[in-house]
């Protein structure tokens, strides 16, 4: 099968660079020897067209005007590549990214194309930006036939806006190598994933450190990740602002073992996000052992109870007091490890690749049938 996949995303982006990325590249490279693959990514500074792993990365879009841009840049080509391209493909996957649910590639498209939300956005990002993203999302969704959802929410909210759609659900995944990692404790908390403030949230771990500190509970938080600048520039102000400069550490972008090893060795894993589809971050952590703290939205509905604590969605005293109850109780913190792992086996990159990959060949033989 010849697979043309849109994600503006790339490990290798500094605009973005999260997980949206990583299960790209985690699923291609598995499909190497029965499949050939090209990834449409968004433009940046000092990118280049190549091959990785067997996978073919082409990069369009303005890359030197910043993430906004390279952004919309990269959404307004989508049609133009679709209707250029498509005849030598047998499926096309779109992999939705903030702010933009959907593209105009569905008006020029001929070849079948497999929608891909991380989310849908429209709702929230309107309000934030005061823009007509629902109403945009909410006739777009309405041109796809076909999508897969990460979790069953996910398809009940796609089935709300697309009654007739075809709709399979496949989850993410993990390197199962990390499930061999053993866990210890050691003296910090920490964050792993894009610095966006808004949509991850990572304001309100600021805030809630913030909170344990005037309790007298000081404890290192590590963040690694990075962001826009302005994003990280107002992280750094709003750590000043609260005096914890010595508290909050920012390593930057990290991967692999130094990663894996900063996640292994800390005592929980934070998830805050205000809106999400599917943490990849959070299933990495279970993978290792590590108990999560996350924010009651819809994005984390597939998380069973007994391996980690929730709290109310953007509000940071109900973060400050969970992170409280979790670094005072070790007791807590070992129940959820011991039950992370065993829940996450089932997770492995591996087994999901393939899942995609029936879901991919049932799309391209049902449209096949009404051509």
């Amino acid at each position: 099968m010849n697979i043309l996949h849109f994600d503006y995303d790339d490990m290798k982006n500094p605009y973005a660079g999260g997980g949206q990325a990583v299960t790209t590249w985690e699923i291609y490279r598995r499909m190497k020897g029965r499949h050939t693959v090209t990834v449409v990514t968004g433009n940046y500074p000092n990118a280049k067209n190549e091959t990785i792993d067997n996978i073919t990365y082409r990069r369009i879009g303005l890359g030197n005007h910043g993430a906004k841009l390279s952004l919309l840049s990269f959404w307004l080509l989508i049609p133009w590549y679709v209707l250029t391209l498509q005849k030598r493909y047998d499926l096309i996957v779109e992999f939705f990214t903030a702010p933009f649910s959907v593209s105009l590639a569905p008006w020029v498209a001929r070849t079948p194309i497999l929608a891909w939300p991380t989310a849908l956005f429209g709702k929230d990002l309107g309000e934030k930006y005061h823009s007509p993203f629902a109403v945009i999302e909410r006739i777009g969704l309405k041109r796809y036939h076909y999508f897969v959802a990460s979790t069953e929410e996910m398809k009940k909210d796609l089935r709300a806006q697309n009654p007739n759609a075809n709709i399979g659900v496949v989850p993410y995944g993990f390197d199962k190598k990390l499930l061999t990692i053993k866990p210890t404790n050691g003296n910090y908390a920490i964050y792993v994933g894009r610095i966006d403030l808004f949509q991850k949230g990572v304001d309100l771990i600021v805030h809630a450190w913030g909170q344990l500190a005037k309790q007298g509970i000081r404890i290192p938080l590590v963040i690694v990740g990075n962001g826009k600048p302005e994003d990280v520039a107002k992280l750094n102000k709003l750590i000043s602002d609260y005096n914890l400069a010595k508290d909050i550490i920012l390593t930057g972008r990290l991967f692999g073992k130094k990663r894996d090893e900063l996640v292994s060795k800390s005592l929980f894993v934070l998830c805050p996000s205000r809106y999400e589809t599917y943490c990849i971050m959070a299933l990495e952590a279970l993978a290792m052992g590590k108990p999560l703290i996350y924010s009651d939205i819809i994005g984390f509905s597939w998380m069973p109870k007994h391996i980690g604590l929730s709290f109310h969605a953007g509000d940071a005293e109900s973060l400050a007091q969970k992170c409280k109850l979790l670094l005072t109780s070790k007791d807590t913190r070992t129940a959820i490890s011991k039950k992370a792992k065993s829940y996450a086996a089932s997770y492995d990159w591996d087994h999901i690749t393939h899942m995609y990959e029936r879901m991919y060949a049932s799309v391209v033989t049902n449209a096949s049938a009404h051509i």
